[in-house]
């Protein structure tokens, strides 16, 4: 089960359901929390555990490196699987999530690493995924990530290929086509970091009719599009550094950002088919020392992840103390708004996974209490976040392993989903 701890200490009731989903060997777990009746929050708060069977279909391997939610459809990579990687996809009915296909590597390159980026999207005109393989599968080896983009369509309840993306700048190995992702409504955002003289950049593709082609090519200053997200006419991009793979290289230090040294991001907006630059948001408060991780925005609210990573040679004192700044939108104009700050302290990676929807937020802390990881989710009052709840993988910080709850996250609507790769599980999270 999903540990709830709630901020205020009331006493709860406890049901839990344990439900196998046929032939697919999935396993879901469902802990409802009830709050007692005096509460202010007498609202049932629905946790389920999406986890595998190892055979013989959706792989544990990191499963929960990457995560992405749309609606009733849950996308779960799992990029160290055997055979180049694999992509869970799970959908939600009658409030039951069971899984619906699972996606592998076309090419079955072993180093493929196939599911390490995902994003979906559903919209009136169907329900689409997007897998990223940072490999190119030659099986060399010797990984030179340049890998393709593979969209999927939902058709009957089943998954089909429907289109494969490169890079419009032709193959470079180690341009990484694909180092992030995002997608919202039939409006798609892919980026490359640009390598060996070829310009880095962040394509736009929107749906026409089947396909999906290219709208604009968006080119911020050198760095930036190493984190991307969309929300409706809005994109933003941000820099990172590169990405790893959860158990390749859990230690976000090795990937500081390498542009500006503190957390900021370029805006744009797409009016009819144009796409402009509408701002540069920043937060300069620090001394360069914060990098980013991660990045979301819904609406007019946008959070960049800040983690302190001490200078090469400096004190590490305080290294992985994290925050989620903010910056809201007012007509044309973006501003600050309090800072989301980590609620324990725990030097944990704060803000290394986080995702928005509407005004609540959901901040992943991986490596907090000893790496076993917690979550937080946050609501926006109108003039402050509110800190509304505080997850904890099973065990708490007696999890086994290190589990890293709170790598990847990503919320839609009111629901929510926590990757946990060390231990293979994503946890489902209902916000009432």
């Amino acid at each position: 089960m999903l540990a709830w701890l709630p901020s205020h200490g009331a006493t709860l009731r406890r049901r839990l359901v344990v439900r196998r989903t046929g032939a697919s060997g999935a396993l879901l777990c469902v802990l409802t929390l009830i709050a007692p009746a005096a509460s202010a929050r007498a609202v049932p708060w629905t946790h389920a555990a999406l986890t595998t069977d190892t055979k013989p279909h959706c792989p544990s391997a990191q499963f929960g490196a990457a995560v992405a939610i749309s609606a009733n459809t849950a996308v779960i990579g799992a990029p160290t699987a055997p055979r180049g990687g694999a992509v869970c996809i799970f959908a939600r009915s009658a409030g039951k999530w069971r899984l619906q296909d699972v996606l592998r590597d076309p090419p079955r390159g072993k180093y493929d690493d196939y599911g390490a980026v995902v994003t979906v999207s559903s919209t009136t005109a169907g329900t689409y995924a997007m897998v990223g393989a940072w490999g190119d599968g030659d099986n060399s080896g010797s990984v030179q990530p340049d890998g393709p983009v593979y969209v999927y369509a939902r058709s009957r309840g089943s998954w089909r290929l429907m289109q494969t993306l490169s890079d419009p700048a032709g193959y470079h190995p180690g341009n990484w086509f694909d180092i992030a992702m995002a997608m919202s409504g039939t409006s798609a955002v892919i980026s490359t970091q640009g390598v060996s003289g070829v310009r880095h950049a962040s394509y736009v593709y929107v749906l026409s009719g089947h396909s999906w082609r290219l709208q604009a090519t968006l080119r911020a200053p050198r760095g930036y599009g190493q984190l991307a997200a969309i929300s409706g006419r809005t994109l933003i991009l941000g820099s990172g550094g590169l990405p790893s793979v959860p158990g390749a290289s859990l230690d976000p230090h090795l990937q500081p950002e390498d542009s500006s040294g503190y957390p900021d991001a370029y805006v744009y907006v797409r009016s009819g088919s144009r796409w402009h630059l509408q701002a540069h948001i920043a937060d300069r408060s620090d001394d360069n020392a914060d990098s980013e991780f991660s990045l979301a925005i819904s609406g007019n609210i946008a959070l960049l992840s800040g983690i302190y990573v001490p200078p090469f040679g400096g004190s590490d004192k305080g290294a992985d103390l994290g925050h989620a700044f903010a910056f809201m939108r007012t007509r044309k104009t973006w501003h600050r708004i309090p800072t989301i700050n980590d609620p324990g302290d725990s030097n944990g990676d704060f803000s290394n996974g986080m995702s928005i929807s509407g005004d609540t937020a959901v901040v992943g802390a991986p490596e907090a209490q000893k790496g076993c990881g917690v979550a937080y989710v946050f609501t926006w009052t109108g003039h402050r976040w509110a800190l509304r709840t505080k997850l904890v993988p099973p065990g708490g910080d007696k999890c086994g392993k290190r589990a890293y709850f709170g790598w990847a996250v990503s919320a839609s609507g009111d629901t929510a989903i926590i990757g946990a790769p060390g231990t293979g599980k994503t946890y489902v999270l209902s916000i009432p």
